[in-house]
């Protein structure tokens, strides 16, 4: 009997413990196979953010020293934990590739193994579409590397797609230590080929079995798992060694059980017939008693609650449900099962009946009456000669709480906790129909912040976000409860209003909204500035269609900011017109640079003193196919707006060099050419550069050339604006500051600036005859500009009048309708030449 024993208990208990401690080291090495995967997940995720990006976009296309400056630095590294930042063209060319030493806290050069990652056609660069994405481990010389590649796209994840953003983070000894500690393993990788893998496991791990446990003797058990790389081929194995606690235990106690039953046996041998005896009687107590326990002794890590099927009276209970609902053992027996639900839910016959055929999810009610979110099973069972009820309860909690994250993550904004896009639209759709219903008004706010994107580009993202958070919660410190703010993307806001009796409860609101944004907003110690431009759409006045009202809306929106922002504007059907026009404006801008519809038409700028023309100034013109000549103040704003004004900026520049040197090969005499320098072109970094590669292609003399500048943009940033005009001063060109007197008109920061030439707007000109004021304003700047070194050009010149005034206060140069409207080369040649035979 005692052999027996022996053989049954090792069959049975040990080779259990084996067991538990074969699963317990799979699911370690598991773990420790997905803690690496996560890392790859979490790289992803930083590559995502990086390459779906606007300005990453532009620096791949532009290659940008700012951005790299701005963005790609040794705390970006330091920050984000990685090892290697590269960006490269559609081409595989690389735009930006370095190295981190975080030991030494210094960029070094990309690591060389990497060279055969990443040539043409590689895995690594093969992005077709926005989504695309690479992620896990390669193999280099210089170390394991886990290892991400993103398409660059527009913040918009939009393309085309303009090249890769490649980021590697070492799998060394470090990372791999601090995966150990955070997981709490005992955590090895081993080369794929090694033979450091001994036993059976070495021969069984493959790709066809990639995990493989083998006990170490009596003290330890290892897991091994087969990682592969990008490629699909063997990386790497991961080994995780565990102490065999819970077999060494259950050799103990098998020896100890033993030695008792050995001894129980001896002790209780002269009571055997006794006890059989006693057994006859006992057995049918027996058989209830191993149904009523066995139960118990199955989901012991689970609540369980007997209860008699009649009248669900709790009967017995065990530890787990005590601690669950924090009541005593003698405190539940008694209670009936209603009073443990909460509300409507009491557990009457009917759900009893329920329970025993699915599972069942309840809230309980816990003795200091909080709620516990559980699962609930049961099963019937004898109990000491009456029907008894087991009821297995399992505690929800963390999963509903995990559910409950996962929700609010789906349908509100991470940054500032309000509801997003997703949520917005269904309560917007929820408050239509509530308001169809009612005959209620239902009041769509479109919010854009004003001079937000100068803040973020200034102070960076972090500062931008603050002021973001900050934005929402004045937002909801204005608004009703009942109502609705959402954040629908960058600092876009909307405001739903529900239940509006007058319109005129709309117009307060707003105004109310715009008030709130006098006070400044202070984050990190500075007071920033900013002002909503508000547009408004009304349900049942302007559509019954969510989409259609956020559409209208944000067309209203725009109306006020080309109305000068920081204001609000309800929807009307011409704005909608208005909108569609600007949009298909802005598709023809587009196309009409490749298609050559734009043309150059030149105003001749004549000395007054000798009235003979000395330089002209190029005007761009937009012949479209179908709307033939528009005027440059339709579309000049709408290029400034969409950047496009940089392309034509360069076109033109390029053109009139070009026309320039055919003219004097045509023999007319060399002419001063004026150029209009857009607000958006000026702050390119790489202007001055840009305008010396011009020449150098053209062979243009720079100082036939004169650049127009309009002072407000100088006055942006004039430290920057004074540094960028002394180097186009440097390459021999002519500055000249258009439209003097509408601006700041600074003489202390005029004299900074290295200008040559003042243009008298023509605002001033109009009615220098009939209004003193004007009249004092042209003789002060003519007088200023002379006393400064400077030349003075009258634009807008078009009668004598006007012309004897400006030459008795010796205006050097005139422009205007006076001596010639803007005509086209051809035209303005024969001009030139028709002046200079009279």
């Amino acid at each position: 009997m005692f052999l027996l024993l022996y053989l049954v208990t090792k069959v049975f208990l040990l080779d259990s413990f084996a067991r538990i401690e074969i699963q317990e080291a799979a699911e370690n090495v598991e773990r420790a196979v997905n803690l690496i995967n996560d890392e790859a997940n979490s790289l992803n995720i930083v590559c995502s953010d990086y390459s779906a990006w606007d300005d990453a976009y532009r620096y791949v296309r532009d290659g940008n020293q700012a951005f790299e400056k701005s963005n790609l630095t040794s705390p970006t590294f330091a920050k984000q934990r990685l090892n290697l930042i590269m960006y490269l063209n559609n081409a595989g060319e690389v735009i930006y590739g370095k190295a981190f030493d975080p030991e030494k806290n210094r960029l070094t050069p990309a690591p060389a193994g990497l060279s055969r990652h990443i040539s043409p056609g590689s895995l690594l660069l093969s992005h077709m579409v926005p989504d695309s994405t690479v992620k896990g481990v390669i193999n280099l010389p210089e170390g394991l590397m886990i290892i991400a590649s993103r398409p660059v796209l527009t913040s918009e994840y939009k393309g085309p797609i303009r090249g890769t953003l490649l980021m590697g983070r070492y799998l060394n000894t470090a990372e791999v230590a601090g995966l150990a500690t955070m997981a709490r393993l005992s955590l090895q990788l081993l080369p794929a080929g090694t033979t450091n893998t001994p036993g059976e496991a070495g021969k069984r791990l493959s790709e066809a079995n990639p995990r493989v446990v083998e006990a170490d003797g009596f003290r330890y058990i290892n897991g091994y798992a087969l990682v592969k790389d990008v490629y699909g081929h063997k990386a790497f194995i991961v080994k995780v060694t565990d102490r065999r606690t819970i077999y060494g235990k259950g050799m103990r106690a098998v020896g100890y059980f033993l030695l008792c039953f050995l001894g129980l046996v001896l002790g209780f041998a002269a009571i055997v017939r006794f006890l059989l005896g006693k057994l006859a009687v006992s057995r049918q107590q027996g058989k209830e008693l191993e149904q009523r326990y066995s139960l118990v002794i199955e989901g012991a890590n689970e609540g369980i609650i007997i209860t008699d099927r009649a009248n669900g009276t709790i009967i017995e209970s065990n530890g787990a449900i005590q601690n669950y609902l924090g009541y005593t053992a003698e405190e539940l027996v008694g209670l009936n099962l209603g009073q443990l639900a909460f509300g409507d839910a009491a557990i009457t016959d009917t759900l009893i009946e329920r329970l025993l055929q699915q599972k069942r999810e309840y809230r309980l009610r816990r003795k200091d009456g909080s709620a516990l979110d559980a699962e609930l099973s049961a099963g019937l069972i004898p109990y000491e000669g009456r029907e008894a009820l087991c009821i297995m309860v399992k505690d929800i909690r963390e999963r509903k709480q995990f559910e409950e994250t996962l929700f609010f993550q789906a349908n509100h904004d991470l940054l500032t906790g309000i509801p997003n896009r997703y949520l917005l639209h269904d309560r917007l759709e929820q408050a239509l129909a509530a308001a169809r219903r009612e005959g209620h008004i239902v009041a769509v706010l479109l919010l854009d912040l004003d001079n937000f994107k100068i803040i973020n580009d200034t102070y960076g993202h972090p500062v931008g976000d603050q002021l973001l958070k900050s934005v929402a919660n004045r937002l909801k410190s204005v608004v009703r409860s009942g109502d609705t703010i959402a954040r629908i993307g960058g600092d876009e806001f909307v405001i739903i209003l529900t239940r509006i009796g007058r319109i005129e409860d709309v117009i307060l609101v707003a105004e109310h909204l715009l008030r709130h944004f006098f006070e400044p907003f202070v984050v990190n110690g500075n007071e920033f500035f900013v002002s909503p431009s508000i547009g408004l759409a009304l349900y049942p006045n302007d559509d019954d269609s969510a989409v259609a009202l956020l559409t209208k809306a944000d067309t209203a929106m725009y109306h006020v900011k080309d109305k000068g922002r920081a204001g609000f504007q309800f929807f009307t059907t011409e704005m909608n017109t208005r909108v569609v026009d600007r949009m298909e404006l802005e598709i023809g801008l587009r196309r009409a640079l490749e298609r050559g519809e734009f043309v150059i038409h030149y105003q001749p700028k004549v000395e007054l003193a000798t009235r003979r023309i000395q330089g002209m100034e190029a005007l761009v013109r937009w012949n479209h196919p179908e709307r033939g000549l528009i005027p440059p103040d339709t579309f000049i704003p709408l290029a400034e707006e969409t950047g496009l004004i940089i392309m034509i900026g360069e076109w033109v520049l390029r053109t009139v060099c070009e026309q320039s040197n055919a003219w004097q090969a045509e023999g007319l005499p060399p002419m001063t050419m004026a150029v209009n320098i857009s607000a958006r072109q000026f702050k390119q970094q790489d202007l001055v550069e840009r305008i010396g590669a011009i020449l150098a292609e053209t062979g243009f003399d720079p100082a036939l050339l004169e650049l127009e500048l309009t002072e407000s943009y100088l006055m942006n940033n004039v430290d920057e604006a004074v540094a960028k005009l002394h180097a186009l001063k440097g390459m021999g060109l002519g500055l000249s500051l258009d439209d003097f007197g509408t601006g700041y008109s600074s003489l202390g920061y005029l004299k900074r600036f290295p200008i040559d030439v003042v243009k008298i707007d023509k605002s001033f000109v109009d009615d220098i005859l009939v209004n003193p004021d004007d009249a004092t304003i042209v003789r002060t700047i003519i007088l200023m500009a002379h006393n400064l070194n400077m030349t003075v050009v009258a634009e807008g010149v078009e009668t004598g009048e006007q012309l004897s005034f400006l030459a008795e206060h010796n205006c050097e140069m005139i422009q205007g309708y006076y001596f010639g409207r803007p005509l086209p080369a051809a035209d303005f040649a024969a001009m030139v030449r028709a002046w200079g035979r009279g």
